[in-house]
C-alpha cells in the first residue's frame, strides 16, 4: 500500500522553471493542464495547489494563470478571477481575431476580395455574394406576407375593409 501524502505525491510532479514557473511534469490534457490523482479521484493540478496554499476557491470564481502557462502551478502565478475576467485575460479573442484576418474565403469559398467583402465599423468581414443570396432568399420567404400586409394597412387607413381581413387578426 502506497503511504504517500497527495502533498508527497504532488511535489514529486514539479519542475522549477527559469522563469519562475513551477511546471506540473505529470499527466497534463492536450492544453496542457495538469491532472492529479488526489481526494479519492482527479483534479486539476493549479487548482489543487491553490487551495492547499490559498484555501477554498471561492464559489463562482476561476483560477487565472497570471503566467499564461497552463501547467504551472506556482501559487504566486494563479488567482482566482471571475469567468469573465479570465477570459478577458486570456488570448481567446485574440486568437479568434487573427483567425478571422486571415481567411481568404467565406464559408460557401466565395473569395474575400474586392468588390466581394463587405468591411463593417468593427472590422468584422462579410461575403458580399452570400449577403445578396440570403437577402434574396428572405424577401422570397417573405414578400408575399409583407404585401398581405400593405395591403391591409392602406385599406385601414382609407376606412375599407378588405376581405378576409378581421380587426384582431
Amino acid at each position: 500500500m502506497n503511504d504517500m501524502t497527495d502533498a508527497e505525491k504532488f511535489r514529486g510532479f514539479q519542475h522549477h522553471a527559469d522563469n519562475g514557473c513551477i511546471e506540473w511534469t505529470g499527466y497534463r490534457l492536450p492544453k496542457g493542464y495538469g491532472r492529479f490523482r488526489a481526494r479519492g479521484g482527479q483534479v486539476y493540478a493549479h487548482r489543487w495547489a491553490y487551495e492547499e496554499q490559498c484555501g477554498p476557491i471561492p464559489d463562482g470564481l476561476h483560477i487565472d494563470h497570471l503566467c499564461r502557462n497552463p501547467s504551472c502551478v506556482n501559487v504566486e502565478h494563479l488567482e482566482a478571477v471571475t469567468p469573465g475576467e479570465n477570459t478577458r485575460r486570456g488570448r481567446a479573442f485574440e486568437v479568434i481575431r487573427e483567425r478571422a484576418a486571415n481567411r481568404t474565403h467565406c464559408p460557401k469559398g466565395h473569395e474575400f476580395s474586392g468588390e466581394n467583402v463587405v468591411v463593417r465599423r468593427d472590422g468584422k468581414r462579410y461575403c458580399r455574394e452570400c449577403k445578396r443570396a440570403s437577402a434574396r432568399a428572405w424577401y422570397q420567404a417573405n414578400s408575399e406576407k409583407g404585401r398581405a400586409y400593405t395591403a391591409r394597412y392602406r385599406a385601414k387607413k382609407k376606412g375599407e375593409v378588405p376581405d378576409g381581413y378581421h380587426e384582431n387578426s
